[in-house]
């Protein structure tokens, strides 16, 4: 565990980040995730690195409700777990229930395009 952001930074930056940072090729951040937000450091400075350095990223785990399991040795078997570090509440078990936070803190690192208003209102009626 890192004891500060710069150590964490640092760690990344000699494992990836330096692609971007030296301008040597474009940096892409898939497949991360988190299933709890207290405490958890390696969310809040992965969250906080993606937004300083507009890094592109995507935000992969979005069944709400189970993703396939791995055995011992690697291979998929035919039943489900719950996925928690997905975008959708796994408990509710349906696309209308978001965990909160999560969302908050992604659209948060969400740079808007040139020209566009920095201030995004929820629409008056979500329907799915």
């Amino acid at each position: 565990r890192p004891a500060s952001y710069e150590e964490w930074v640092n760690a990344r930056t000699r494992a990836a980040f330096f692609l971007h940072k030296n301008g040597l090729a474009p940096l892409w951040v898939s497949e991360f995730g988190t299933a709890n937000k207290a405490g958890n450091d390696w969310w809040e400075y992965m969250l906080l690195y993606l937004g300083e350095h507009d890094i592109s990223w995507c935000y992969w785990a979005m069944d709400p409700i189970s993703v396939p399991s791995v055995g011992s040795t690697g291979e998929q078997s035919s039943s489900f777990e719950v996925d928690t570090y997905g975008v959708f509440d796994p408990f509710r078990r349906d696309y209308s229930a978001v965990v909160g936070w999560k969302l908050q803190d992604l659209v948060g690192i969400q740079a808007p395009v040139g020209g566009q208003s920095k201030e995004v209102y929820p629409p008056a009626d979500c329907q799915f």
